[in-house]
């Protein structure tokens, strides 16, 4: 599994987590709009999930106590995967997700 590139991480997060009523209960339920701002709003739930894992290790360390670097390898990954998922969602391809993010790491992308 290492060393997969961008597009492949999309497709295997695409094959293993779909917003589907399977999969989500109450999804069926909602109208088109609704339906099309599921995978953001619960794309968000879980990327606070995984701050938050990150957060409770970080805080263990302000305090003097060791972080498990096991559940901050975790986090980052589940982050990472739900991160790709939203940006398939969102209709980005890996080419355009991958020239973002070296704009944004340059300082030549800006939310304003």
């Amino acid at each position: 599994m290492a060393d997969k590139n961008l597009a492949e991480l999309m497709d295997l997060v695409g094959e293993h987590w779909k917003f589907t009523s399977e999969n989500y209960t109450g999804f069926g339920n909602l109208d088109a709009h609704h339906q099309a701002l599921f995978p953001l709003k619960h794309s968000i739930l879980h990327i606070n999930k995984s701050v938050g894992y990150l957060s409770t290790e970080a805080e263990k360390a302000d305090h003097g106590d060791e972080a498990d670097t096991r559940k901050l390898e975790i986090a980052v990954a589940k982050l990472l995967a739900t991160t790709l998922n939203l940006a398939r969602h969102l209709g980005m391809s890996s080419g355009q997700l991958a020239d973002m993010v070296e704009k944004a790491v340059e300082g030549k992308l800006s939310n304003r």
